[in-house]
């Protein structure tokens, strides 16, 4: 069996289970999740949107954003094998969380390795991945990509 080139970062998301893991870009703005969409899109990532649960075409205005609880907007993004998904919590913080579950082998790393690389770049903005927590810039990272 081949040694795996992340042993110890698989062991630490494993220790995750029950919770989520995030893929962040702090300090975002509105224009830069427009990058991000299209650049994803462009890149040939499979996308969908739901609004209330009900698929709707891609397009991302300001209502995503809106903090009205009838209106709840979920993009999701195939990457590799796993759904990454996010809720437009803020324009100002690019987020997607991801279920530590389907990360088990070097090759799931690999995937978000480069999901985390085009976000950055669409971005123009570093992306970390972290454990799921409400201090993004204080939880200890399982990596971080610049841009």
């Amino acid at each position: 069996m081949m040694e795996s080139r992340y042993g110890d970062l698989l062991q630490r998301i494993k220790l995750q289970e029950g919770g989520l893991v995030e893929v962040w870009s702090l300090e975002a703005s509105y224009r830069g999740w427009l990058q991000v969409i299209s650049g994803l899109s462009d890149a040939g990532y499979e996308m969908s949107l739901t609004r209330n649960g009900v698929e709707i075409p891609i397009s991302v205005d300001s209502d995503v954003f809106s903090e009205e609880i009838d209106d709840l907007y979920n993009l999701q993004v195939l990457v590799g094998g796993q759904i990454w998904t996010t809720q437009f919590s803020s324009p100002d913080v690019i987020d997607f969380q991801g279920s530590p579950d389907l990360i088990r082998k070097d090759e799931d790393i690999d995937s978000i390795v480069k999901f985390m690389e085009d976000v950055a770049s669409f971005a123009r903005r570093p992306v970390i991945f972290i454990p799921e927590t409400l201090d993004a810039e204080g939880v200890r990272r399982y990596l971080t990509v610049e841009y």
